[in-house]
């Protein structure tokens, strides 16, 4: 059986907390918090990493240079395409953002 809409939202959800991984605002209001970003897109999910104030304060982001936090999403992103397939999931990188894109899992 697939999940789709928000089934799989919910389903991609449990599976980052099961993991660990802390999820900020699902809305993306003004309480922005860090953590991972789950939302629809057409035909899935996606999934955005967004940093802390502490990292974007770094020196690295000198400049308008934000290093930091394109290194560690990188490195976040990585992990989570592993842990997204281990799970079941279909994962790929939206090009133009950055982001991954969750298909649902034949459970």
């Amino acid at each position: 059986m697939s999940e789709s809409g928000p089934d799989l939202i919910v389903a991609v959800r449990d599976d980052l907390v099961r993991a660990g991984f802390h999820l900020g605002d699902p809305e993306g209001g003004a309480s922005v918090r860090a953590g991972l970003r789950v939302y629809a897109v057409d035909g899935g999910v996606g999934v955005r990493w967004r940093s802390s104030d502490y990292i974007s304060a770094m020196p690295s982001c000198a400049n308008g240079v934000d290093t930091a936090e394109q290194s560690t999403a990188h490195g976040c992103a990585a992990g989570l395409v592993g842990l997204l397939a281990q799970a079941g999931h279909t994962v790929a990188q939206d090009p133009a953002s950055g982001d991954l894109i969750v298909t649902a899992p034949l459970r």
